[in-house]
Parts: structure tokens; sequence; C-alpha cells
């Protein structure tokens, strides 16, 4: 917790910046995509389908229902706060 000044479970911010910035500066190199972008192979998608048991098929469609539903106020919520 040194270099995280977030908290326990927080993300959001950091402390001894200049100390952490010593110690990676010798190992860490940051470079930016388009830099890069040459160097990297093309991108490829790929359907990996899986073999699953009838009480995991229930429950991963029981998911999907409720990722289905989560979208569907989602979309409601943003109809509703449209001002015309």
């Amino acid at each position: 917790m040194r270099y995280c000044a977030g908290g326990r479970f927080g993300w959001d911010g950091a402390s001894n910046l200049d100390e952490l910035n010593a110690l990676l500066s010798g190992i860490m190199i940051r470079r930016k995509k388009k830099e890069v972008m040459k160097q990297l192979p093309k991108k490829f998608r790929r359907r990996v389908f899986l073999n699953v048991d009838e009480s995991s098929a229930r429950e991963l469609a029981a998911l999907r229902d409720r990722i289905a539903e989560a979208h569907a106020r989602a979309e409601v919520d943003a109809i509703d706060n449209v001002r015309l």
C-alpha cells in the first residue's frame, strides 16, 4: 500500500510517486499504441464453444436473462433522461 493512496480496496489515488518513478525508471518502458502499431500482429477473433453440463447451462441462461433485463432498464433510463 506504499504507492496506493486509494485505500484498502480503492484504485483512485497514488502516493510516494517520486520514489515509485525512481524504482521503475530503469525497468519500465512507456510507449504509445501509435508508436508500436506496425510491430503488433493483426487482430483476430475466434469463437470458442464450450460443452457445459445442464446445470451450468441453466445458470448461464439465467445470467443472460438478467443481463438482457439490465440492458433494457438502462435503455429506458437513457430515454427518460433525454431532454427535448
